[in-house]
């Protein structure tokens, strides 16, 4: 049930196309149900634009991939919400994945983040980072991670 989602009510779901994400959309789906608020599924592709990038492919055809590796990745989340009867719109953004979601949150003015947790342990979330971790310091919202069971 695709449809434009008005600002203030929202529930942000990062998609990246990760069991994790999905195990996120699912949470997402039933705060959804309770609180009779639309979600919207964030995509958010790495810049890969570079000096070697741009040599070789036009930014069109580097805009086009992009495009496809984020319905690739939107794809399991759309079936999954799929005869569900919950309101929804899709985001793709370039950039930076904790900034950018973020960021939609904002504009969107989002009631909640829900985000998959990656599931790497403590020591190695220390040590490399992750998107969950910086998005629940970066988030001006309530973010919820769920971890997958």
């Amino acid at each position: 049930m695709k449809e434009w989602i008005v600002m203030g009510s929202s529930i942000i779901v990062p998609i990246d196309g990760s069991s994790n994400a999905l195990a996120a959309l699912e949470e997402a789906t039933r705060l959804s149900h309770q609180l009779d608020c639309p979600l919207v599924l964030v995509n958010v592709q790495h810049r890969i634009e570079t000096l070697h990038t741009k040599m070789f492919f036009s930014k069109t055809d580097i805009h086009q991939y992009q495009q496809e590796l984020a319905e690739k990745a939107l794809e399991d989340a759309l079936q999954q919400l799929e005869g569900k009867g919950i309101s929804y719109e899709e985001i793709v953004r370039i950039g930076y994945p904790i900034h950018e979601i973020c960021e939609v949150a904002k504009e969107m003015e989002a009631s909640y983040i829900v985000i998959g947790s990656r599931g790497r342990g403590p020591l190695k979330g220390q040590v490399f980072g992750s998107v969950s971790m910086g998005v629940l310091q970066e988030a001006e919202c309530p973010v919820i991670v769920v971890k997958k069971k």
